[in-house]
């Protein structure tokens, strides 16, 4: 099990903004628990869900370029 902080982008579609309010936009931190099944050059692919025959569910490929932090925790 890890602890991945990574950043994720933000995007806005609602009515206009002014420069000034679009200038506070920014990515945002995000944490997502689980167990790394591939760790490549560029990315991982995390999952967070699994069951006793194999099956795995709530899947992230996260791309190393927006990792923070991979944190090992305790496996449950």
């Amino acid at each position: 099990m890890h602890l991945i902080t990574w950043l994720d982008t933000k995007g806005y579609e609602g009515s206009w903004l002014s420069i000034e309010e679009a200038r506070e936009y920014a990515p945002v931190l995000m944490e997502t628990v689980g167990w790394i099944i591939r760790n490549e050059e560029t990315y991982v692919v995390v999952v967070s869900s699994k069951d006793d025959e194999g099956l795995v569910g709530s899947l992230s490929a996260i791309p190393k370029g927006v990792i923070q932090s991979m944190k090992p925790i305790s496996d449950i």
